[in-house]
């Protein structure tokens, strides 16, 4: 099940949040979602505060280690690119992320370009899109 993330699920979340970030503020924004199972969250997405060259941008999408390779990150996805149907839903990952970068070729992703040395550990950062237009 898929929902709004709620403050009751901060604690959890913080077990393997590997993001910075306040997540209490983005709660408030209503821009964070959790995957449950059995009533646990083992994962999110949350979409970033405004918008991305006019699009809706997933900053970032985590899931607990117990629960890695079990579709939950696909189902996430799904779930946003239903949401914003009428959009591009763009998302991007680290260079040396290669299991993300399955996932988005899974979920027929299309690669919108790099931003070469973005991040501090001089990684590139993947850009990638899936949608139409508005």
């Amino acid at each position: 099940m898929i929902r709004q993330a709620n403050l009751a699920d901060l604690n959890t979340i913080k077990q393997f949040d590997p993001f910075p970030g306040n997540r209490r503020n983005d709660i408030y924004e209503n821009r964070f979602f959790v995957y449950l199972h059995d009533h646990q969250v083992c994962g999110y997405l949350l979409i970033a505060p405004g918008e991305f060259l006019g699009w809706p941008l997933v900053q970032y999408l985590a899931i607990d280690d117990n629960f890695q390779r079990k579709g939950i990150g696909s189902k996430l996805l799904a779930y946003i690119e239903e949401k914003y149907s009428d959009a591009r839903v763009f998302i991007s990952t680290e260079s040396n992320n290669y299991n993300m970068q399955k996932l988005l070729a899974k979920r027929d992703y299309v690669s919108a370009g790099e931003v070469s040395g973005a991040n501090s550990n001089g990684r590139n950062e993947l850009f990638y899109f899936k949608g139409g237009m508005k």
